[in-house]
């Protein structure tokens, strides 16, 4: 007796734990019943029903508000869709279609929403915009949003509706576009200018150092989801001024630094050699050559004299300062004009046999002060 009356009272207890449990499921309104039992999918929602039921894992693609949150909305966890859920009730959700395709089934607007903020915030972190920075941020492409009856299991995860989203943009033309209006400062190098200084002996130099400037500059800047496709500088304002750098390069030449500087000025071999010959003082050296072979200023300077002579035939002269002057004979041709300057290592004649001459060649002479000296001394 003592027996059945312990397992009476066990099978009592155990009655009441499960009605404890159940009273939950049962405190709802009747009009939720009602709509439930005749299958209306239109509820206001149960009031009351025990928080059972976990929101889905979400993704997370950025740490601003944009960011995904993991939370689903209250409406989500209210206790008439639970109990619709646990009944395998079909649910009132929405459906978001991209370019009249079906994208993508979440629960309500509110997520489409967030859906909507997400992939925003996953193409602005990829691109690293600085939000700030921002002008204009549209969604570009056909987007609807459309009730939908399904069941729970049909719907999408935050993180799969997005990567559904990621693959339209991709091939359904469904493209985020970032304008950006950024200002910033940068600095403007100075001019470099070179100047010619005879106070300076050749190869000697001297730089005057200038002063960087700087200036604003205000950019547009267009992007399609996470590619920048253009920039435009809007308006640049110089705030400050840059002074010049100049160079002082030397030009006073003297005949210790000549032989520093002075170049060939043909290709062809040594044919004759300063000094005397036949009798008489040969003044320059001589240079084999065909007709036509160029000639070439043997250092920077003045066109003194660009004319025929009946000794040297063609003839160039150039003036290189301090009294230094070199001569080039026998051209067949001209190249430059009195007074033009020229480079080392310009074209100025052609090889000729023009004046006194038994031969093609180039007679090359050195004159420092009007005497002229053994140009091979100077050549390097």
């Amino acid at each position: 007796m003592k027996y059945k009356a312990w397992k009476k009272e066990r099978l009592k207890k155990s009655i009441m734990l499960l009605l404890a449990f159940l009273m939950p499921y049962a405190s709802v309104y009747y009009s939720d019943f009602i709509d439930l039992l005749h299958n209306k999918p239109n509820t206001a929602g149960i009031k009351v029903f025990a928080s059972t039921l976990g929101s889905r894992p979400q993704g997370n693609y950025g740490s601003d508000v944009l960011a995904i949150n993991n939370e689903f909305s209250k409406e989500r966890n209210n206790t008439a869709n639970k109990f619709k859920i646990l009944m395998n009730y079909k649910l009132k959700t929405m459906k978001i279609i991209i370019n009249n395709k079906d994208a993508a089934v979440l629960y309500n607007k509110e997520e489409a929403d967030r859906l909507i903020n997400n992939f925003k915030a996953y193409y602005l972190e990829k691109a690293k915009v600085d939000r700030e920075s921002i002008a204009r941020l549209e969604l570009k492409g056909n987007i609807e949003f459309k009730e939908y009856y399904c069941y729970e299991w049909e719907l999408d995860t935050m993180e799969g509706a997005l990567n559904k989203l990621l693959a339209a943009s991709k091939n359904d033309n469904l493209n985020l576009e970032i304008d950006t209006l950024e200002k910033y400062t940068e600095e403007i190098s100075p001019k470099v200018t070179i100047k010619s200084s005879n106070e300076l002996n050749v190869g000697e130099s001297k730089t005057q150092q200038g002063e960087n400037g700087s200036k604003e500059i205000e950019k547009k800047t267009l992007y399609i989801n996470d590619k920048k496709v253009k920039e435009i500088i809007i308006k640049e304002t110089i705030t400050k001024q840059p002074k010049e750098t100049i160079i002082l390069q030397g030009s006073r030449l003297t005949e210790e630094k000549l032989s520093a500087v002075l170049a060939k000025p043909s290709r062809g071999s040594v044919t004759s050699f300063y000094g005397m010959r036949w009798g008489k003082m040969h003044k320059g050296t001589d240079f084999a050559g065909k007709i036509g072979d160029p000639i070439t200023a043997a250092l920077d300077g003045r066109v003194k004299e660009a004319r025929f002579e009946p000794t040297y035939g063609n003839m160039v002269i150039l003036s290189h300062g301090n009294g230094i002057e070199t001569l080039y004979g026998h051209c067949s041709s001209l190249k430059v004009k009195e007074g033009q300057r020229v480079n080392k290592g310009d074209i100025i004649a052609e090889v000729g046999n023009t004046g006194r001459s038994t031969g093609p060649h180039l007679h090359f002479e050195v004159r420092i002060n009007g005497i002229a000296k053994d140009s091979l001394k100077y050549i390097k």
